[in-house]
C-alpha cells in the first residue's frame, strides 16, 4: 500500500499514542495487584527483578520505556514501519488487557487462586 493510503492511520496516532499510554499504566496497576494477590507470576524477567527490587522503580521504568517507545513511533507516524509497529503495540497491549480480564474473571470466581 502506498504512503498515502495510510494516512488515516497517521492522523490517528496521537489518540492510538494516548490509548497505549492508557493501557500501560492499567497493566503495570493491575500486574503489581495481581502480584501483590500471588495470583500470577511475571513473565518478563526484567520487570519481575524491578517488581521484587522496589515497586516504584517498576512502575518508572516500565512507564518511561514504554513513553519513550511510544513517542518516538509517534514521531515518526508518517512512516509505514512506525504505523504498523503502533498497531502492533496497540494490539498487543489489547490481548494483554484481555488477559487481565480473565485474571480479574478468575479472582472473582474462585478468590485469591
Amino acid at each position: 500500500m502506498n504512503r498515502k493510503g495510510w494516512h488515516w492511520l497517521a492522523a490517528r496516532a496521537t489518540f492510538i499514542y494516548f490509548l497505549i499510554m492508557v493501557m500501560n499504566v492499567c497493566d503495570a496497576i493491575l500486574t503489581h495487584s495481581w502480584l501483590e494477590l500471588g495470583v500470577i507470576e511475571e513473565a518478563n524477567p526484567l520487570m519481575a527483578y524491578l517488581l521484587e527490587t522496589s515497586p516504584p522503580l517498576f512502575f518508572t521504568v516500565k512507564l518511561t520505556l514504554v513513553y519513550l517507545g511510544g513517542f518516538l513511533l509517534w514521531r515518526h507516524r508518517y512512516t509505514m514501519a512506525a504505523q504498523l509497529a503502533l498497531l502492533g503495540l496497540t494490539a498487543v497491549y489489547a490481548w494483554v488487557m484481555w488477559l487481565h480480564y480473565d485474571v480479574w474473571r478468575l479472582v472473582e470466581r474462585y478468590g485469591s487462586l
